[in-house]
């Protein structure tokens, strides 16, 4: 078991703790985390992820966290050390001397505030109507493959981490947006399948569970163990695209209209046929829609997800026919036929599905535009 790397923060930081434990009996194993600093809360502390609030401190101070892990039988301790750091006073010179010019600071405000008016004018032209704030780039996207203890997850947990499966995303969506704190790409045991973004903790959850439950439910569309893999890693890079839009959404505190479950399908659509090249694209997209085709619920069943309720299966199946073929008509015109567009919905009428695609791309693309790092298009996860 190990409590995890001792670290330095600053008072006034929010600390999220990571342990590691496995019984080598492959009992299941309960956890609490304890500190020797008063009155010190510490969330989510019956989970290997806790996380606290530095304290204020009038000097350099030492907290130790200890994480205890039982079987029902047996308990194991390890230690973990955070320094908390003074935060360093206010430059009081400097803040006389912004009080004394005030009134210049103010003149020259109101100058600033009638030339944005006009500035803002341009760009709802390019924009939208919403032109957001300049982002710090203060935060990262940070990966973390939690512990596993059964077999199936311990496998999970290996194949995702051997090809970097988080790793890819936080690359790249680092190397893309600016961020104003940390927010965690995660995978974890969760003792029952399920995938949640967790707006307190700016955490993504793709539970191992969730991945042996799309193995079930894909087995019958796939021939092969290759095939297999190849859709279940395809519906799982989707079901991160999903949840990464709640993580914006609540990040950069976009606007959506009507269902949020809704508005962050279309996103994980649009990233999934625009930034992946076309010939895998397929790989994410078909893979979900094998998992809804028998019309059951229950793809995403993580318990108190924080983030809505999805639409019935079924019309969630409709929406992404319709945005694929929308997208393009060519490369997706198997689905026009059968039972899985509406008639009206193919040749001719295509323009419809094409329309809506085109509108819900353009939204997405105006909302995310102002928290780009640079120009140039995002780069495909």
């Amino acid at each position: 078991m190990d409590a995890g790397q001792d670290r330095r923060v600053t008072e006034g930081d929010t600390v999220v703790l990571g342990g590691t434990a496995a019984d080598p009996d492959m009992d299941a194993l309960t956890y609490s985390w304890t500190s020797d600093h008063p009155g010190l809360a510490i969330a989510a502390g019956s989970t290997l992820a806790p996380s606290f609030v530095a304290p204020g401190v009038g000097s350099d101070t030492i907290i130790t966290f200890t994480l205890a892990a039982s079987d029902g039988e047996y308990t194991v301790t390890d230690t973990v050390r955070v320094t908390v750091a003074d935060a360093p006073p206010p430059d009081i010179p400097m803040l006389i001397n912004t009080i004394e010019n005030l009134t210049d600071i103010v003149e020259g405000l109101v100058l600033k505030i009638t030339a944005l008016e006009a500035t803002v004018v341009d760009l709802r032209g390019t924009l939208g109507w919403r032109a957001a704030p300049p982002t710090a780039d203060s935060g990262d996207f940070v990966p973390i493959y939690y512990g596993a203890t059964s077999g199936s997850n311990l496998a999970q947990k290996s194949h995702y981490e051997d090809r970097s499966f988080l790793e890819n995303f936080t690359g790249r969506l680092a190397q893309a947006l600016a961020l104003p704190h940390d927010v965690y790409l995660a995978m974890d045991e969760c003792g029952e399948p399920g995938a949640a973004y967790y707006r307190d903790y700016k955490r993504i959850v793709i539970c191992y569970e969730f991945v042996t439950f799309l193995e079930g439910r894909l087995t019958p569309y796939s021939g092969t163990d290759a095939e297999l893999s190849r859709d279940v890693d395809g519906f799982v890079t989707w079901v991160m695209l999903h949840e990464i839009g709640h993580a914006l959404i609540d990040v950069y505190d976009l606007p959506i209209t009507g269902i949020e479950e809704d508005a962050v399908d279309q996103f994980a659509a649009v990233i999934a046929l625009e930034y992946i090249p076309p010939d895998q694209a397929g790989n994410v997209l078909y893979p979900a829609l094998l998992a809804w085709s028998s019309g059951q619920s229950g793809v995403f069943p993580a318990e108190g997800q924080p983030a809505g309720h999805h639409s019935l299966t079924a019309q969630r199946f409709h929406d992404m026919a319709c945005w694929m073929y929308g997208s393009d008509a060519h490369a997706h015109s198997g689905l026009a036929g059968g039972n899985i567009l509406l008639p009206e919905e193919g040749g001719e009428g295509a323009r419809q599905c094409q329309s809506e695609y085109e509108r819900m791309s353009g939204n997405w693309h105006r909302l995310v535009s102002p928290f780009l790092i640079g120009p140039g298009p995002v780069q495909p996860p």
